[in-house]
């Protein structure tokens, strides 16, 4: 079971990422912190590509990564450049709600159809696109995907923070997940 804990003070953010990139994220774009100066990034921002979110952040402060549903599985060489390059200490991974990848199995013949008059694909070859795809893109909800991407972080940097974070887009708020 998950719990979406809300950032709506200082005193909301728990006590082990205040004065740390994490608190600063949250005072950043859920409690409107005014931007300060940064020469370098402070943390690794993975999300999805959805349009409708956009980060409050100042200049620098982040390298900012985005893949459909926040799933990184592909993305291991950017991740550890920002890590051992970068040298940041802090990952937050951003999904949010009402995510397309979710429903991207209801979405099957829109794609195709897509991808045969736009892309000009041949039916056969659109389906095996689309179904490869599916299994990868594809999520359950929006929730375990970040867990699972957090927890393999975990394993591959364990010098690194990393915590999970869900975009709400009514409110454009972001919440930490706290897995009980």
């Amino acid at each position: 079971m998950h719990n979406l804990r809300p950032i709506h003070s200082i005193e909301d953010i728990p006590t082990k990422y205040q004065n740390t990139p994490i608190g600063l994220l949250l005072e950043f774009h859920n409690l409107n912190k005014k931007p300060a100066l940064f020469e370098d990034a402070q943390l690794l921002i993975g999300m999805c590509i959805d349009n409708r979110k956009q980060l409050n952040l100042p200049e620098n402060f982040a390298y900012v990564l985005r893949s459909p549903g926040a799933n990184f599985d592909q993305d291991a060489f950017a991740i550890s450049y920002a890590v051992l390059v970068g040298e940041v200490r802090y990952i937050a991974l951003i999904g949010h709600n009402d995510c397309g990848m979710v429903q991207l199995a209801h979405k099957r013949e829109t794609f195709l159809k897509g991808l045969e008059e736009v892309g000009n694909w041949e039916k056969g070859k659109a389906i095996e696109f689309y179904e490869s795809n599916l299994i990868e893109y594809g999520l359950e909800n929006e929730i375990d995907i970040l867990i699972r991407q957090a927890t393999e972080f975990r394993g591959l940097y364990p010098k690194v923070i990393t915590v999970p974070m869900l975009y709400r887009v009514e409110d454009k708020k972001l919440f930490l997940i706290e897995n009980n």
